[in-house]
């Protein structure tokens, strides 16, 4: 029931019901499709539980975030220290760059690969996502625009390293806020 994360909420309550009762299962501790019926009251529900291979589990370390600071902006060029990615699981993985979103709250806004230097000193930047020879070598923009990009394979328990690049245009202050949302996929390759 734990690994399950179900919830139920009665209505007009603000914490979910602990009510939840495991009715029928065929589960077994082994790889396989199981079914579970799941109730509330006299409401029922019906779920796959989906028990994978230990060659499909993936175990990654990645970065929570990955940062620069005034100190990488010397004079407009953007170097972030190198942060890690390990995989610790006994499969090799591909990682792909699925999204980039820029929050609401950056006030130093992204430049596409393609758009020309802003002209005037706002402030902005123009980044990309690079990883050391074997991972990423080619440099990934990270714009709104970018989309499923394939950084690399990770063999099973390696690790490599990712680090931003870039341009800044602008007067640099510690003020300034760049916020964004990298979401990573990850794929088992057998």
């Amino acid at each position: 029931m734990k690994q399950s994360q179900a919830q139920a909420w009665e209505k007009n309550k603000q914490t979910p019901s602990e009510k939840i009762k495991v009715i029928t299962t065929d589960l077994k501790p082994e790889f396989g499709t199981y079914q579970a019926t799941l109730a509330i009251g006299k409401l029922r529900k019906e779920i796959s539980i989906n028990v994978l291979a230990s060659n499909n589990m993936i175990d990654l370390t990645i970065p929570k975030s990955i940062a620069f600071g005034s100190t990488d902006v010397d004079p407009g060029q953007i170097v972030s220290p190198n942060y890690e990615i390990k995989n610790r699981s006994k499969t090799k993985v591909k990682v792909v760059l699925q999204q980039v979103k820029t929050a609401t709250k950056s006030s130093i806004k992204l430049v596409h690969v393609n758009d020309p230097d802003p002209v005037n000193a706002s402030e902005s930047a123009r980044l990309f996502l690079k990883g050391n020879e074997k991972f990423a070598a080619n440099k990934i923009p990270l714009d709104d625009s970018t989309a499923n990009q394939e950084l690399g394979t990770l063999d099973d328990q390696a690790k490599t390293s990712v680090s931003l690049s870039g341009q800044y245009f602008g007067d640099y202050s510690s003020r300034q806020n760049l916020a964004m949302d990298l979401t990573f996929k990850f794929e088992v390759l057998h």
